[in-house]
């Protein structure tokens, strides 16, 4: 069985840096180590976008390098070397809803 798409009414129209516009369902996990997670369930929902938080830059260069976590992300997936309580406090003031958050 086909995976489901969303309708084009799910997607929001905000463009940043150039990247297409980002799906409705997103997800936060904060302490996201070599992107396991984040990189399975973009695998398994195709409707999904994903802000990955970590704060240790050495672990998020080591998730780029070895562990398949793309450079520069695309549009379903942002990673970001930041503290996660910084990020999602950022995130809430521009606006920015996450529909699902963990933390590791």
């Amino acid at each position: 069985m086909a995976s489901p798409t969303p309708p084009a009414s799910a997607v929001h129209g905000t463009v940043q840096e150039g990247r297409e516009p980002r799906a409705a369902l997103s997800f936060a996990p904060t302490g996201s180590g070599g992107g396991a997670l984040p990189m399975a369930l973009l695998g398994a929902l195709p409707g999904l976008a994903v802000d990955a938080v970590e704060p240790d830059a050495e672990v998020a260069a080591a998730a780029q390098r070895f562990f398949g976590v793309p450079a520069g992300g695309g549009a379903r997936l942002r990673l970001h070397a930041l503290d996660g309580a910084s990020f999602l406090g950022d995130a809430r003031r521009a606006g920015q809803v996450h529909r699902a958050q963990s933390t590791d």
